[in-house]
């Protein structure tokens, strides 16, 4: 494809921007996707994530009810078969219900009120007697199978592998330049790019304040009485977890076991074993229905922004004259609905879509 002949060039091939870049298709726009280490290969790494209703704020809850109704879109109009689970989502917790369930009613969003003994029994591998207390129950979450999704969507679009330098407007478009020298020009960029997306806006003059911190998810195998049985997603005590589709591992992430330590390839192995030391201690006492020997790990980042709630959920997208720069934490699930957002506000808008704001 001829750059000249482009309305679009995305930088980064993640959930949001494939997102983007297969919403802009679908409103006739020519897109090219930038992409340096590969498809999902870096934020959206990893087989699976929680879409969940359950939030803190109303407004994230009823756009989460959207991005619902957009998973169910991709798949029928992807192809690919089933992208969202519907395992459901135990969260337990002091002042949860008080919580996220007032955030769901004021959403009009489904929820139950769920017992401490009865969410041992909605993810078997919970230990009878745990000390997470009462909680809800959001019936509409599920676990998203991020590479099938990430396959469905990278396929709808051109992905070329290049890392990007710098994005800057360029009067009436957007100018790109790649690290090998080459040029590209587009009617607009959109940056979507992880850990680079700062340093990229920085460029364009977008001011994006955030940092980046190691973070460490394990996958565990079930076994006894849980191995076999069908689980539902978790959140409890400083840890999420889910089960992995149909092959019976449940992946699991815990808070930080000490400070947040800045993401820098020098400390990724040190984090991840002072990881594994907390975990061998956790998942024992609390999990014990999981072998305590993980089976894998994906090393990706946690996100340190204004922006974000007390759960580190949020995005926020910036934008100078032909240049929109896109971030946030905990994305994945808000995947159709974002994608849909930066479309309308490269394409439609001269300002941010609200929902982006």
């Amino acid at each position: 494809m001829s750059d000249r002949r482009l309305d679009a060039i995305v930088v980064g091939a993640g959930i949001c921007g494939l997102a983007a870049a297969v919403a802009l298709t679908r409103r006739g726009a020519r897109v090219l996707v930038l992409e340096r280490a590969g498809v999902g290969a870096e934020q959206s790494a990893g087989l699976a994530r929680i879409f969940r209703v359950a939030h803190l704020d109303p407004r994230r809850c009823a756009l989460a009810l959207e991005a619902r109704d957009g998973w169910r879109r991709w798949e029928r109009d992807l192809g690919a078969g089933r992208l969202l689970g519907d395992e459901g989502l135990a969260v337990l917790g002091p002042g949860v219900r008080e919580r996220q369930g007032a955030a769901m009613g004021a959403a009009a969003a489904p929820w139950e009120p769920l017992a401490a003994d009865a969410a041992a029994e909605r993810v078997p591998a919970l230990a009878a007697g745990h000390p997470f207390g009462d909680g809800l129950w959001d019936p509409l979450a599920g676990s998203i199978r991020v590479r099938r999704t990430l396959r469905a969507l990278a396929e709808r679009v051109e992905v070329r592998t290049a890392t990007v330098r710098a994005v800057a407007g360029d009067g009436d478009a957007a100018r790109v330049e790649l690290a090998d020298g080459t040029v590209l020009r587009a009617g607009h960029a959109v940056v979507c790019a992880g850990t680079e997306t700062p340093g990229l806006a920085a460029g364009a003059g977008i001011e994006l304040p955030m940092r980046f911190a190691h973070h460490v998810r394990l996958t565990y195998a079930a076994r006894g009485a849980a191995a076999g049985r069908r689980s539902a997603c978790l959140i409890a005590g400083g840890g999420y977890g889910l089960p992995l589709g149909s092959t019976g591992r449940f992946a699991l992430g815990l808070d930080d076991p000490g400070d947040p330590v800045p993401h820098a390839a020098a400390t990724a192995d040190a984090y991840a074993a002072a990881v594994r030391d907390q975990h061998a201690a956790w998942v024992p006492a609390h999990l014990p229905g999981l072998d305590p020997r993980p089976v894998d790990e994906v090393r990706c980042v946690s996100v340190q922004a204004p922006f974000l709630d007390d759960n580190e959920d949020g995005f926020q997208a910036r934008r100078a004259g032909r240049v929109v720069a896109f971030a946030g934490s905990n994305l994945m699930k808000f995947g159709p609905l974002v994608g849909d957002r930066l479309a309308e506000t490269v394409l439609e808008r001269d300002d941010v879509h609200p929902d982006l704001a």
